[in-house]
């Protein structure tokens, strides 16, 4: 199911055997479709801290799929949620 989803900045985490690594990115810049046409050269990921609650749901996530290493994707919406896009299993993009 998609849906569009009104977002205030585009959240990675890296899952690395137990430990989660969390940067955000602001979509303030952001037009069309892919984000990377907007990116100026002040646009930078910045460390972030996710909350218990979600840093339990990506720990859970992972020990359910049973993977040691993964980069999530997300999107914190208007409303402060964040809406899960992906998880890269693999290390292809560093």
């Amino acid at each position: 199911v998609q849906k569009h989803v009104e977002a205030t900045t585009d959240v990675t985490s890296v899952f690395v055997d137990g430990r989660i690594f969390s940067f955000e990115l602001s979509r303030e810049t952001f037009e069309g479709v892919d984000y990377r046409r907007s990116l100026s050269t002040e646009d930078k990921w910045r460390p972030c801290r996710l909350s218990t609650e979600e840093e339990v749901a990506i720990s859970d996530y992972m020990k359910e799929v049973g993977l040691k290493f993964g980069r999530f994707d997300f999107l914190r919406g208007n409303d402060g949620n964040l809406n899960f896009l992906e998880v890269n299993p693999n290390g292809q993009w560093a």
